[in-house]
């Protein structure tokens, strides 16, 4: 299979998210939340795999996962903004992918949006996915067309509404 864009931008994407995963991790555990993530960077290996090497590696990856099991996926844009939902520059913001939501399992607690500008974070919990649409968008940055969540500003929370939702959930789960 022909890869949707090249290498050297999922390299690129691909350390870029996993340096902000890291950050959402270490704004977890001085909250102490217990979490685990990766804080290794791309290696040589990683960046010689085939793009279906890649797929079948990466499919199930979970960006930082909690000990009850739930999952927290991290989204880092190239946009400038704050920690105040209001402020969100647009009225709508990507979740994430609707092949890749549906191809989590589990289903992620919260996605935390970070901006690679400022480093504030904003979060869209998923039980609130009933509420986010579906649109075709393009990707700016790897040049293709894909399906998206889209979730309306006013359902954004803060990075604070997920720590506290996540410790008064921890004795409620599994």
């Amino acid at each position: 299979m022909k890869p949707p864009y090249d290498d050297g931008i999922f390299n690129r994407e691909l350390e870029i998210g996993r340096a902000h995963e890291v950050i959402v991790g270490e704004a977890l555990l001085a909250n102490k939340i217990k979490c685990t993530f990766r804080t290794e960077a791309l290696d040589e290996e990683d960046a010689s795999l085939t793009y279906e090497q890649r797929r079948k590696k990466y499919r199930n990856e979970k960006d930082i996962i909690l000990p009850s099991g739930d999952i927290i996926e991290v989204k880092s844009r190239n946009l400038d903004f704050d920690d105040d939902p209001d402020n969100f520059p647009y009225p709508t913001v990507f979740v994430e992918t609707v092949s890749s939501w549906k191809g989590h399992d589990p289903t992620p607690l919260a996605v935390v949006h970070i901006s690679q500008i400022t480093g504030d974070m904003l979060v869209t919990m998923g039980y609130d996915e009933p509420n986010w649409t579906i649109e075709k968008k393009y990707d700016r940055v790897r040049s293709i067309h894909d399906t998206w969540y889209m979730a309306d500003r006013n359902h954004l929370e803060t990075f604070d509404f997920l720590v506290g939702y996540i410790k008064g959930n921890a004795t409620q789960k599994k």
